[in-house]
């Protein structure tokens, strides 16, 4: 089981925080009378994951598959929805306020750690780096390109990368923009073929935590979502492969089989 995306593409989050109010004893059931819960219901009106259902819960897992102790998931800030796991997070602190630079493309080298020393949160979209082939290298020229879109040189500095879409300029499909940075190529085409600028590649995981804990960051909500773990929001998604153990390019067949938000099941493949 693991956590996504849009609603409208099938997909939910997962979430984080520490409520007394999910305990195994106090945590509500859903009521299939009362229909399925939508995300911006009150975090009350939902089922939070007990102890018993988070522990070993891992990220993009079949149902069969259930033993990492890191937890991650997948989300877009835009729909409202997030998971996953970060290890900071300037959300987690209830007095801490929350700062994003929003559509953040090309970075002066020294920004990079001055985002993670100031813990704002870096929130980007990895489609955009195929958008325009060439354009980058035409409009910035050879001294600036490497500072777009610089996932691996951010995630080094310490910063906390939020995935998004900018829908419509991408479309929201959480599993194409984890496509595109880990492979740096294009979701559609499949270009370039050894992928643009592949050194800023991430891993699946770390695409992962940045599309569910980091957007969970982004939207001020590491208080509800982010990892599914006890106390959180039981929204998440069933797929049908383990992403961090196939080919990259195995990512974009990946099929939601069912999709809980809530506690609810609101999706589930015909």
């Amino acid at each position: 089981p693991v956590a996504t995306s849009d609603p409208a593409a099938g997909l939910a989050s997962g979430s984080v925080a520490s409520d007394p109010a999910a305990s195994p004893t106090t945590r509500r059931a859903p009521d299939p009378s009362a229909g399925p819960v939508a995300p911006g219901q009150a975090a009350a009106n939902a089922v939070r994951l007990a102890p018993s259902q988070a522990a070993g819960n891992s990220a993009c897992l079949a149902p069969s598959q259930a033993t990492s102790p890191d937890p991650v998931a997948t989300s877009d800030p835009a729909a409202g929805l997030a998971s996953g796991s970060v290890a900071s997070c300037p959300a987690a602190s209830p007095v801490a306020p929350v700062f994003t630079l929003e559509h953040l493309e090309n970075f002066q080298p020294a920004d990079i750690a001055r985002l993670a020393r100031l813990g704002v949160v870096a929130s980007v979209q990895p489609r955009h780096m195929t958008l325009d082939p060439g354009g980058p290298e035409r409009d910035l020229g050879p001294a600036r390109v490497p500072y777009m879109w610089p996932f691996r040189q951010l995630l080094d500095a310490g910063a906390t990368l939020a995935f998004g879409t900018d829908a419509p300029v991408t479309p929201t499909d959480p599993l194409a923009a984890v496509y595109a940075a880990v492979t740096r190529r294009d979701a559609d085409t499949r270009e370039p073929a050894a992928g643009w600028l592949p050194a800023e590649a991430l891993t699946v995981p770390e695409a992962l935590r940045a599309y569910t804990a980091g957007s969970a960051c982004a939207a001020g909500r590491a208080a509800d979502l982010g990892v599914l773990a006890p106390g959180m929001l039981a929204d998440l998604v069933v797929l049908d492969r383990d992403l961090t153990a196939v080919d990259p390019e195995a990512i974009l067949q990946t099929r939601v089989l069912a999709t809980y938000v809530g506690g609810c099941r609101v999706y589930a493949a015909s």
